[in-house]
């Protein structure tokens, strides 16, 4: 049911100083690059040995992603765990007493996701992630 990390996500103010510093700097594999209007974020998707990485720019004031980064500054913003099938993994949270944020899978960049409490996950802030259909793992595909 769960896989492992499915990638690890940094909020940042500028996002191609960051992509420069992942894949200039570190030698990691850029994977893709998209604006995504329900979050109010540019997200670019690189992969470094068997990490993806997700690098958030918020764009609009009153958003999560913004506020957090408003509030904190740029830096760790969550981990995404995957899963088989988000809708059992969410009932076996839910049963074994873990908080739940999302009740049911909504709409991630390019997967499904749904958000845990982080009161119940060590005060780290998770979602789950159900990669969708066809999604590709090869640098600049989308």
């Amino acid at each position: 049911m769960f896989k492992g990390v499915h990638h690890v996500a940094y909020l940042v103010e500028d996002l191609d100083a960051a992509t420069h510093l992942f894949v200039n700097v570190l030698g990691a594999a850029p994977l893709d690059r998209k604006y995504f209007d329900p979050s109010g974020v540019e997200v670019a998707v690189v992969r470094l040995g068997n990490v993806r990485f997700e690098l958030v720019r918020p764009l609009r004031e009153g958003t999560p992603p913004y506020e957090h980064l408003r509030l904190h500054g740029p830096g760790f913003y969550h981990i995404g765990l995957e899963v088989d099938e988000i809708g059992d993994a969410l009932a076996k949270l839910k049963a074994a007493g873990i908080g739940l944020i999302d009740e049911a899978p909504v709409p991630g960049v390019d997967w499904d996701v749904a958000w845990l409490q982080t009161a119940s996950t060590l005060g780290v802030p998770s979602q789950l992630v159900q990669p969708k259909e066809g999604r590709r793992e090869t640098p600049g595909g989308a």
